[in-house]
């Protein structure tokens, strides 16, 4: 397995990309993708609290996009119920732009920052996460559709239980 690091100076930002030769010519194809595309979006948790208030628009529940900054608080040793609720009230006030700064400890508009990721690495996040989610789901609905390989219930002795 052979590892290239590209280094590309993209409007004063340097993105580096990782691009790994293995067997899978899928995996190689969306990493020159990643070169290709150099769409940037905000970084440090911004897209991810974005995308779960839009979730929450259609469900009260928690998400999985609020592990990324409640991961980020909890590492830099915040408080990652108080960051997670500052940055909803921020995005809720249209401030789409705030995530998380773990310098001083607080949510700032990242892009007066210059935190930025990389717009295919999201993509790539979701549509994996989506797979992985599917599959389990497709893997549970088999196991459940198929009889355990136990006794019976007519050659279960006399006195025992249905349960």
């Amino acid at each position: 397995m052979k590892l290239f690091i590209f280094s590309q100076n993209v409007w004063a930002l340097f993105s580096f990309v990782w691009i790994v030769n293995g067997p899978q010519s899928t995996f190689e194809t969306e990493n020159f993708a990643i070169c290709k595309d150099s769409r940037i979006v905000p970084g440090a948790a911004t897209t991810e609290i974005e995308l779960a208030k839009r979730v929450k628009e259609f469900s009260f529940t928690e998400t999985c996009f609020e592990m990324v900054p409640k991961t980020l608080a909890k590492n830099a040793g915040l408080n990652a119920m108080e960051i997670i609720s500052s940055l909803y009230a921020e995005h809720a006030s249209g401030n789409t732009k705030v995530g998380l700064d773990l310098e001083e400890g607080r949510c700032k508009d990242v892009s007066t920052l210059n935190i930025w990721d990389l717009h295919i690495t999201k993509f790539f996040a979701l549509k994996y996460a989506a797979d992985a989610a599917c599959t389990v789901l497709r893997v549970d609905q088999i196991i459940m559709g198929k009889l355990a390989g136990g006794p019976s219930k007519r050659d279960q002795p006399a006195g025992m239980d249905e349960d």
